[in-house]
């Protein structure tokens, strides 16, 4: 069901957890420490820019009036947490 309607996240993996009991919720730690290293990866502009124009081509969403992004960057929102806005510019 969840990859029926997220068939773009088919990478990563689904964890059906408990809050209640608990069930899973170890397996679904485990597999966020195994990728917690990916958070501080750079990813060049460039790289970026081809990834964001191959998701649009592959999943373009019918607009009203026609917009197309022509370049994104990442812009430092929070020195002292490190976290990155994506800025599309058309």
């Amino acid at each position: 069901m969840i990859t029926r309607y997220l068939p773009f996240v088919s990478y990563a993996p689904v964890h059906f957890v408990s809050a209640q009991s608990g069930a899973n919720v170890e397996t679904m730690f485990d597999d966020a420490l195994a990728i917690s290293h990916n958070v501080h990866e750079r990813v060049s502009t460039g790289v970026l820019n081809d990834t964001i124009r191959r998701a649009i081509a592959d999943h373009a969403v019918p607009s009203v009036r026609a917009s197309r992004s022509r370049f994104a960057t990442r812009r430092r929102r929070n020195l002292a947490a490190d976290h990155h806005h994506l800025l599309l510019s058309s």
